[in-house]
């Protein structure tokens, strides 16, 4: 049985910048690859630029015992095509004593 992560809205970015909005989107792991991640998502915005850009992140937001949170993945590979995102991602970012969860500021 294959697991999933689905959820409604998620952000590719590069530094601080935006670089697609994604709205609905699975995250399942990547057969024989145990530090990697497939992900699937419709993107509802799009910035050429900040996508050739390296290194991407896919950002979901997350909201953990009252606090505003990210779930965040680097990006390894990513295409868009007509505008759905298709990508495989590393292991998520570690945050301090949170795991794959990163604290943003509100």
């Amino acid at each position: 049985m294959e697991h999933a992560i689905t959820g409604a809205v998620a952000t590719v970015r590069w530094s601080y910048y935006d670089a697609a909005t994604i709205e609905g989107f699975t995250i399942t792991r990547v057969p024989g690859d145990a530090a990697a991640w497939a992900v699937v998502g419709r993107v509802v915005q799009q910035n050429a630029y900040n996508l050739a850009q390296r290194p991407l992140r896919f950002v979901v937001p997350i909201v953990w015992q009252g606090r505003p949170l990210d779930w965040d993945w680097p990006v390894r590979t990513c295409a868009i095509e007509s505008g759905v995102l298709r990508g495989v991602l590393g292991t998520p970012l570690q945050g301090v004593n949170h795991g794959g969860v990163l604290v943003r500021s509100a």
